[in-house]
């Protein structure tokens, strides 16, 4: 929790995408948000090759405001993966800003 990814400016979308070093069958990802009850407009997407995303995890029309969100999919064969933040509603600033990821099942 020392670590913190954030955006550069207020504009959307904003993403962070990580390599994974290998290609993984996924399970899920953890986020933990740097503010708490925040709406989040975001979305979760897998890669083989890093040019063409499949979404794993939908949360453009979430409700969650929880700091910290679990989310569980099935993907297999990825190596990179992206959270992708489109919007942060009724807040004053859009910034997306991220403390840690969990990426559930990499390299297992």
């Amino acid at each position: 929790m020392s670590t913190r990814w954030c955006a550069a400016d207020g504009n959307t979308p904003q993403w962070w995408q990580v390599d994974l070093g290998a290609p993984s069958d996924l399970r899920g990802c953890e986020i933990t948000w740097e503010v708490d009850g925040r709406l989040y407009q975001y979305i979760v997407e897998g890669s083989v090759d890093g040019h063409v995303w499949t979404a794993l995890s939908d949360q453009r029309q979430t409700n969650d405001r929880a700091q910290t969100q679990r989310l569980f999919f099935t993907a297999a064969g990825i190596r990179y993966a992206r959270i992708t933040v489109s919007g942060v509603p009724k807040e004053p600033e859009t910034w997306a800003s991220i403390v840690e990821v969990q990426i559930l099942g990499a390299g297992k």
